[in-house]
């Protein structure tokens, strides 16, 4: 148990199988412990079985007690059963599987996935069982859990990289068939549709984000899908070939088979009489059947002189190929390895591509007819005007090319520099100011690496503005292209928080998964590509921010007519640069209405200086600067703190910061500035309303301020009933005091009544998120009343704001 990255146990597994679907663990111990045997492979495929596996696997611990996790990576298992098997009695650890409701799943995954613990210098006896209706394929795995975790990142990225192509490739041949309305393309776009849900249901993901509501459906919506996808291949072959005037005898067989896979969606009708298992086998003949018949077609065509039977007949057999590698793996034929579990991928990608290749093709030659007739004419107009434009444009050829690089590249930056504003207290305002400008057809513009993106999403049922200030390395094009990339896979980032289980999870989870996710895009090229960025979110109704930082300039607060540095201690390295994701560390605090934040690029501070600059603006100077005055060269700015003195002056305004800049130096670089205002209207209104109290609400606070007072008196006496009985006294005087509600869950804590100060601490959070204190409290309360789920959410909340507290590590360890 000392390295579990997705270690295979098939070599340590022993098997028996039997037909009786009754059999218990304490049977096949007393009948049968003689009768398993051992595995010889790492992946063992057994093929199609009605048959209950019973699975015998002996783990040994020689350390320390550890938690690790069992992967069943074979999506359509119907049902799965752990038992650990001890000297005197048989526990029942785990039931999983697709006939399984998904939410009673341990893991949101596609796959089953079990939390086994072995006790420390132990050797534990596992008894598992496994019935299914399609293939038997008996692939498990051993990891930890950090490991599991990368390598579901790995697999979504690769897996949404394949349907992002399928579904582009869907997308395409639509917009092709609404514009040209040529049938084919509605033909190969139905087979997509219905290609792409089979892909779903054979994958497990059809599972666990379309139909988690209907467990089993799987069994007969593998089926229905490859029916369906037979059925529109045979009618887009049909349509694309031309073979009721090109090859009219093999047209009637594709009547037939049209037939036979509408007969095959019949038959699911009657699925209870034929049973899933008898329908499963059946669509998988008909699905190598047909692409067999269809590959015949196409060879038959391809000698009748069809150009489109070339691209048609190399796509289908590369389909032919995944799909009778993926049947014999199912049928136990072929082991399984990784070519035999992504053969249908690979074969379906190389289809698609091939397949729109085709339609292109026919396209074209219909364009091509269309200007064989024009040729002629255009060539002698082109000899004319050739000789008289020559030198011309070889003259400007080279600068409208790079100015049209620069142009296309900006318009493809600017769409990503988004501020979606819906929020009556959060208010986002930029300024963009790139340093590369040029000229290209009349249009001036501009090109650098700042990105400023600000959205709105919601997490756990909140609404948070997401905001990212980032600055790519290098200049004008090298820079561009790392803010393309910044900006693209961010705001793919965001869209994704709106759908699915990412919108559960916690505002800091979110941000550092965010933040990893980002930093594995830059490290794919290897250092050429850096990135600085300050990133962050901000609750709209406590004003709880949560904040992150590459190497970019800090955060800085403007409050009461102050500006001061946020989270100056929390900055890692750029993005890119190998930063070591266990360490991050989430910043968190609290705004108050009123409260301005100002996100800068490191333009803020490199301005090119003189004495006579810094000498017209004595309020800019320091001791680090004032003995640069008399020297003749221009110098940068060093002093960081001069960008606190020119908000400070600006009163947070972004143009009068340009413009103070401006006036203090030369910007040297890319300027960016994000200023995001935190509830102003509610700020200025209280201000307005300056000290003016009404009689009653002094007589309630002065009421308030007395029994707020004799608790304090009596919890310091360790009279904690009386202090409590105060305590809500003030409560019912004021509902929603922060400071009530701190004193009656530190009060109720001390006595042990971890339900009622579990509440508190929680109402508290709900007024002042950053109160770490009472993030822990909640934790332990939710561990000491039962809530294990709820104590480790709020304690790996408390982890990635606190690395280092040994008290809430301690909790998490016992939870």
């Amino acid at each position: 148990m000392e390295n579990m990255s997705g270690v295979p146990l098939g070599r340590n597994l022993a098997l028996w199988r039997t037909a009786d679907l009754e059999a218990t663990p304490e049977s096949v111990l007393a009948n049968a412990a003689d009768e398993f045997q051992l595995l010889q492979t790492d992946r063992p495929g057994l093929g199609f079985s009605r048959d209950t596996c019973w699975l015998r696997l002996d783990v040994t611990n020689p350390g320390e007690r550890r938690t690790w996790l069992l992967e069943f990576a074979t999506p359509s298992l119907d049902y799965i059963d752990i038992y650990r098997i001890d000297a005197n009695a048989v526990t029942h650890l785990y039931r999983g599987g697709d006939h399984v409701p998904f939410d009673e799943r341990t893991f949101a995954y596609r796959n089953a996935v079990a939390e086994l613990t072995a006790p420390a210098q132990s050797t534990i006896h596992y008894l598992i069982r496994v019935r299914t209706t399609g293939a038997l394929n008996l692939f498990l795995r051993a990891w930890d859990r950090e490991a599991f975790q990368q390598a579901v990142v790995r697999e979504q990225i690769a897996e949404g990289l394949y349907f992002g192509i399928m579904l582009a490739m869907l997308i395409y041949n639509l917009f092709v068939y609404f514009g040209v309305h040529e049938i084919s393309y509605l033909y190969y776009s139905v087979f997509l549709v219905f290609f792409i849900l089979m892909q779903l249901a054979v994958n497990g993901m059809g599972y666990q984000y379309l139909w988690s509501a209907w467990p089993g459906f799987s069994d007969y919506g593998v089926p229905v899908f490859t029916y369906s996808a037979v059925f529109s291949a045979l009618l887009f072959t049909r349509s694309f070939i031309n073979t009721p005037r090109l090859l009219p005898r093999l047209n009637r067989l594709i009547d037939v088979l049209l037939v036979l896979a509408a007969a095959g969606l019949l038959f699911l009708l009657v699925r209870y009489l034929l049973g899933a298992y008898v329908i499963v086998v059946l669509s998988n003949i008909a699905a190598v059947v047909s692409i067999a018949a269809v590959i015949i077609i196409s060879i038959v065509a391809l000698f009748r002189n069809s150009r489109a039977a070339r691209f048609y007949l190399i796509g289908w057999a590369g389909l032919l190929c995944g799909v009778l590698v993926t049947v014999f793996r199912n049928t136990g034929l072929l082991p399984a390895f990784f070519f035999s579990d992504y053969s249908l991928h690979i074969g379906s990608i190389a289809l698609v591509m091939l397949l729109s290749l085709g339609l292109i093709d026919t396209i074209n030659q219909m364009r091509r007819k269309l200007q064989s007739y024009s040729t002629d004419l255009e060539q002698q107009v082109s000899e004319r005007t050739a000789d008289l434009n020559s030198s011309l444009n070889e003259v400007r050829s080279l600068k409208r090319q790079q100015d049209g690089d620069y142009y296309l590249t900006s318009l493809l930056i600017r769409p990503l520099n988004t501020y979606a504003q819906g929020s009556e207290k959060v208010h986002v305002h930029s300024l963009l100011r790139q340093y590369k400008k040029f000229q290209f057809r009349d249009r001036e513009s501009d090109l650098g690496g700042d990105v400023c993106i600000a959205q709105e999403i919601t997490l756990c049922e909140k609404k948070y503005t997401v905001f990212l200030n980032g600055d790519a390395m290098g200049k004008s094009m090298q820079g561009a292209g790392g803010a393309l990339v910044l900006g693209s896979v961010f705001t793919a980032i965001i869209e994704r928080a709106r759908i699915g289980e990412v919108r559960r999870q916690s505002p800091e989870r979110w941000l550092k998964n965010a933040f990893i996710e980002l930093d594995h895009v830059f490290q794919c090229f290897d250092g050429s590509m850096l990135v600085s960025v300050v990133m962050g979110l901000l609750e709209e109704n406590t004003g709880f921010l949560c904040l992150i930082n590459a190497e970019h300039p800090a955060t800085v607060l403007f409050r009461s007519d102050k500006a001061s540095f946020l989270g100056v201690e929390h900055t890692y390295t750029k993005l890119g640069s190998g930063i070591r994701h266990g360490n991050i560390q989430i910043y968190t605090t609290n705004l108050k209405p009123g409260d301005v934040i100002i996100l800068g690029s490191d333009g803020r501070d490199d301005l090119r200086m003189q004495s006579d600059d810094a000498s017209s603006h004595p309020e800019s100077l320091n001791e680090q600067t004032i003995d640069r005055i008399d020297e003749s060269q221009p110098w940068i700015n060093h002093d960081e703190t001069l960008f606190l003195r020119v908000v400070e002056e600006a009163r947070g305004d972004l143009d009068s910061i340009e413009q103070l800049l401006r006036r203090t130096g030369e910007i040297t670089d890319d300027l960016s500035l994000m200023r995001i205002a935190y509830d102003e209207p509610a700020a200025k209104q209280e201000r307005n309303r300056g000290e003016q109290v009404r009689s009653h609400d002094e007589a309630y606070y002065q009421r308030y301020r007395e029994l707020f007072e004799r608790a304090k008196e009596h919890g310091s006496k360790r009279d904690y009933d009386t202090a409590i009985d105060l305590l809500k006294q003030a409560e019912r005087v004021m509902p929603e005091n922060l400071n009530v509600l701190k004193s009656l869950a530190r009060v109720l804590f001390h006595t042990k009544d971890y339900g009622a100060a579990g509440e508190y601490a929680r109402r508290t959070l709900e007024r002042s998120p950053a109160e770490n204190d009472f993030l822990y409290m909640d934790s332990y309360c939710r561990r000491k009343s039962g809530d294990l789920n709820g104590a480790i959410e709020s304690g790996e909340r408390l982890r990635l704001r606190e690395p280092e507290d040994m008290r809430n590590l301690l909790n998490l360890a016992r939870s």
